[in-house]
Formats: structure tokens, sequence, C-alpha cells
């Protein structure tokens, strides 16, 4: 689904997740890969390259959080593609890259897929389908 950072937010709380956190480049190579289990071609009307993912920096220009509170430097990633967070229009809100697992910024009221994730209940089992 393509929509604003604002409705990804809440279909993940909907749902009982939340956008994304990234906390390693071992969960940042797992994204891409989800992210490249889907072709390009099944993604209308929106920037194919990247997700929205759980940080922004809303609070203080430049500062970007995850979204439960912590610094990007302490969430264990904050691996940003060149030349980025530039800032450009009002880029606020941070995402994935769909080839490279790198950060970038964008303006939250663009169109973009996005990523949820879930906690797992305690001896659950995460299946991918």
């Amino acid at each position: 689904m393509v929509i604003e950072l604002d409705d990804a937010r809440r279909m993940c709380n909907g749902e009982g997740g939340y956008l994304a956190i990234v906390n390693s480049p071992g969960e940042a190579e797992f994204l891409q890969t989800l992210m490249n289990y889907y072709p390009i071609s099944c993604i209308s009307d929106a920037d194919k390259l990247e997700a929205f993912i759980g940080i922004h920096d809303y609070f203080q220009a430049g500062r970007y959080v995850t979204i439960d509170g912590r610094n990007i430097e302490k969430s264990g990633y904050q691996y940003w593609n060149d030349g980025e967070p530039n800032n450009i229009g009002d880029e606020r809100c941070g995402a994935i890259y769909r080839f490279n697992g790198r950060l970038n910024n964008l303006r939250c009221h663009d169109k973009h897929t996005y990523i949820c994730e879930y906690k797992r209940p305690p001896g659950g089992v995460v299946v991918l389908g």
C-alpha cells in the first residue's frame, strides 16, 4: 500500500505494530531483502525506491530520532545514503532504500510504501510468506 507517513503510522499501530526501527546492519539487510521480494512493477503511484520507517526529525531539524524517542545513534543503525540527510523541501521523515538498505529522508506528506514492525510474543513463531 502506498500512503503518507501519518497514515502508515496509523496502519501499523492499528495492526498492533509500529513503523519499523532499524537496529543493525543485519536488520537493514533483512528489510532490503523483504522489499526486493516484491518487484517494482507491483508498486504504483509512489517513489518505488524506498519505504517509510520509524525515524524522523520533527523535534529538531537534522536530529533524527526513532518513533520511540531514541536518537538513531542509540538505535544501532545510522547508515545514510550518500549526501543524506539533506532536508531538501522539508524532508523530516525517514526511509530505507530498496537497493542498498541505506537511510534517506523524505517529505512526510509524499506517498511511499512503508514497513511495519511487530513484537514477537515470548515463544512465538514468526512466519514470512
